[in-house]
């Protein structure tokens, strides 16, 4: 059995998390964040559904504190699309890492791992949309 526990930095030590690795972005990949703005990335998603050459799927990603923004933006989505919109859910955990700087100089850098929940959600128009003309 593995026991996982939580690294407590000392005071003496900052810490800078790094930015989680991402795959090649494509374009009808959406990454919300906390600071993402809604509204913005809420027509961006619209955009790309139904102008001309739309894409028939596109994936929005959230991680940690941005999964519920992530699912918002997909409910708004389809309130927006009168019901237009089908979507698939997958959730998952990502490792991370952050990088603990001491104060000091004399001591080494040292690297922590922790755990983040993950949301991934496939939307498409559906078959029957009026919006598929």
């Amino acid at each position: 059995m593995v026991h996982h526990t939580k690294i407590k930095p000392q005071l003496s030590k900052n810490i800078k998390k790094r930015t989680p690795l991402k795959p090649a972005i494509v374009p009808t990949d959406i990454y919300v964040s906390r600071n993402s703005n809604f509204k913005g990335q809420l027509f961006r998603a619209k955009r790309l559904l139904l102008e001309d050459g739309h894409s028939p799927i596109i994936i929005i990603h959230g991680l940690g504190a941005a999964i519920q923004k992530s699912i918002n933006l997909v409910l708004t989505l389809n309130d927006l699309l009168q019901n237009q919109i089908v979507y698939k859910v997958t959730t998952g955990t990502v490792n991370l890492v952050d990088d603990i700087i001491p104060d000091d100089d004399d001591k080494d850098l040292e690297v922590q791992t922790r755990n983040n929940s993950s949301i991934h959600i496939e939307v498409s128009l559906k078959d029957n949309s009026f919006y598929h003309r």
